[in-house]
């Protein structure tokens, strides 16, 4: 057991010390420092909870269901335009794929 939590311990440090991991948390702080973005993801949040909301509904109003949805692909469209949102999105999805590949290195040992 001690051996296994070793190597975690190992493995954590280094995601730690990763240049993904290093680049994603920079750019997630860049993005909550700066207005303009805290604002357009607070309104995409905002936009997403409300078609959920009127999802879970069962008596849904498909009405305000298409008006919910217009604003929602509105804000994504605002978020997609910004160069810090962008860069934060593509920071995080390469901790991802790095992530995914530590976790089939995993699997392919398992398989040995």
């Amino acid at each position: 057991m001690e051996k296994v939590l070793n190597q975690a311990e190992l493995l954590a440090e280094a995601i730690l010390e990763s240049e993904e991991y290093i680049n994603m948390r920079l750019t997630e702080q860049a993005v909550m420092k700066d207005e303009e973005a805290t604002l357009l993801v607070a309104n995409y949040s905002e936009k997403r909870s409300k078609v959920e909301e009127l999802l879970a509904n069962p008596n849904m109003d498909r009405g305000e269901l298409a008006k919910a949805g217009q604003a929602l692909q509105e804000a994504e469209h605002m978020l997609d335009h910004n160069k810090l949102i962008a860069k934060m999105q593509e920071t995080n999805e390469a901790f991802t794929e790095m992530m995914k590949i530590a976790l089939d290195v995993a699997a392919a040992m398992e398989s040995r």
